[in-house]
């Protein structure tokens, strides 16, 4: 018995140390990129999640919205890293942004999150000119057991949904309406069960919504509430170097559909580009020099200056015990490595 727990034990070690091996050894075959910009208020605690507000008039004066559960507290930063508001927040989850609303018969840019804490979705503004955000819901638009949320935006009849996401996998679909005086209810227009899931993204020009689900992998469904529920599946755990947890998943746009689906796959601290046309193949993977680790990830092309000539890549770094910041890299250093176009919408 004894000789037969010793090479029990010898085997577990030595899987352990293959596994190791075949982690290290793929990690060292992707790209490392260097990040060229660190985000980190002096008040922030673990900013996992993140959008981009892209500026209409000056596009280097563009803005990174963060949202941060630890220190109950949204930043907004500039391009420079210089934080700019810190709205309080009850243990705010994901957030996400769609510019160019029509609500009223005037044009905004809307960033919603769902707070954890108070079980609610909470609505912003973006101001163009102070580049801060300012509230409009009314403090009614709840969402219990939301995990995550994401905004889908028709393109044609210009309605704004939610859909909020949850570790039980119910997937829940809510329409966003304005009232004559401007303020912001929801009405619930969808749900349906998935998988354990925090992080989705729309793709409001295909209607489509791309969900990563925990343990599982990638996953899409129609965005429209009449929508059929069951979801494809895009890639799962164990292809393509795809390592649990799934976690944050965003686009990279292109005139005419084109255009890349980013992952974070955060077992093995990789991101997993993905075509955006269906069938969505895999075109390879990267990673950050001193991230792992990470959650939320937001990305987005065009000039915005200095190093983002042709976009920037936003993404959560877990790697510190405590104020996890989100880090910068340009786009073209990604286009480089992979050999992805460097254009954007």
């Amino acid at each position: 018995m004894k000789q037969l727990v010793c090479a029990c034990v010898l085997c577990f070690t030595a899987l352990v140390c293959a596994g190791i091996f075949l982690y290290t050894g793929c990690r060292s075959q992707t790209p490392a990129l260097t990040p060229v910009r660190i985000l980190s208020d002096p008040a922030a605690r673990d900013q996992d999640d993140m959008c981009i507000w892209i500026n209409p008039n000056q596009m280097s004066r563009s803005t990174v919205i963060t949202a941060d559960k630890k220190a109950h507290t949204v930043f907004v930063y500039d391009l420079n890293g210089t934080t700019l508001q810190t709205l309080p927040s009850d243990r705010p989850g994901n957030i996400d942004i769609r510019q160019n609303v029509q609500w009223n018969g005037t044009a905004c840019d809307v960033v919603v999150w769902n707070e954890r804490g108070s079980g609610k979705i909470i609505v912003c503004v973006v101001n163009p000119t102070t580049r801060t955000l300012s509230r409009i819901d009314n403090g009614t638009l709840l969402a219990s057991h939301a995990y995550g949320c994401a905004l889908y935006h028709n393109p044609d009849t210009g309605t704004v949904y939610v859909f909020t996401t949850a570790k039980t996998g119910r997937i829940e679909q809510h329409a966003l309406r304005s009232s004559s005086t401007g303020t912001i209810t929801s009405v619930k227009v969808r749900s349906f069960v998935l998988a354990a899931c925090e992080a989705a993204v729309a793709d409001d020009e295909q209607k489509l919504l791309f969900l990563s689900c925990e343990k599982e992998g990638i996953w899409k469904i129609g965005a429209e509430p009449h929508d059929s529920t069951p979801a494809v599946a895009i890639d799962r755990i164990g292809h393509n170097g795809l390592c649990a947890d799934v976690e944050g998943i965003t686009i990279y746009r292109e005139q005419g559909g084109g255009g890349y689906i980013i992952v974070s796959s955060q077992g093995n601290s990789r991101f997993n580009v993905y075509e955006r046309k269906p069938p969505h193949r895999f075109l390879g993977s990267f990673h950050i020099r001193g991230v792992r680790f990470t959650d939320g990830i937001d990305v987005t092309g065009g000039n915005f200056g200095d190093e983002f000539t042709d976009g920037l890549f936003a993404c959560h770094n877990g790697a510190a015990k405590e104020r996890c910041p989100v880090v910068l890299v340009p786009w073209h250093a990604i286009a480089e490595a992979l050999k992805l176009k460097k254009g954007g919408a």
